[in-house]
């Protein structure tokens, strides 16, 4: 008797901050997978192990994907560490970079959260302009309106650069970025 290949591993979405399973297209949520070739846990690290798998022995990614095309595809979304969390709604910094990866005026750019005593977290953005003059951030969300960003996620405050500080494999350093914009804000009050 033929019996059915068994997958070599299961994946599911789950909200970042727990919860059932994420079906639905365009919410994102962390991946967590499971399967028999995964490996069950770190050597001598029972902490390490207990905080990267769920109880029922899932996986934590730290990935963020949404389900794209009908349930079809996982679209990458971005890193759960990252996860702007602005009056209980998770916004990805990496999709608002995105968008404006294609802006006219903005040379490089990068998301990220400031706190807020009543949101909890506000969206700040690091820019370098691709010219001498400074961008308004109407002129930025504009720009992500006419992408059609929802507007809780629309950047609240600009910081602008001279240069984004990146690592050896050139990606910006995201945590960086925003403890120059937090003393940027420092110094202004």
């Amino acid at each position: 008797m033929a019996r059915a290949a068994h997958p070599i591993f299961e994946s599911r979405l789950v909200p970042p901050g727990g919860g059932d399973p994420i079906e639905a297209d365009g919410l994102s949520g962390e991946l967590q997978i499971r399967g028999p070739t995964l490996f069950e846990g770190y050597h001598n690290a029972p902490d390490r192990t207990a905080e990267a798998f769920t109880d029922d022995g899932w996986f934590r990614t730290g990935d963020l994907f949404e389900i794209a095309e009908g349930g079809d595809f996982y679209r990458f979304v971005g890193r759960c560490k990252d996860l702007i969390i602005r009056g209980g709604m998770n916004i990805s910094p990496e999709e608002i970079d995105q968008l404006l990866g294609g802006h006219p005026l903005l040379a490089e750019v990068c998301a990220f959260s400031l706190p807020d005593p009543t949101m909890g977290e506000r969206i700040g953005l690091a820019y370098v302009p691709r010219g001498a003059d400074d961008v308004g951030i109407g002129e930025v969300t504009d720009y992500l309106r006419g992408q059609d960003l929802a507007v809780f996620k629309l950047p609240e405050r600009l910081f602008r650069f001279d240069a984004l500080p990146r690592n050896v494999t050139n990606k910006v350093m995201r945590s960086e970025v925003r403890g120059r914009a937090l003393s940027m804000l420092e110094k202004d009050a």
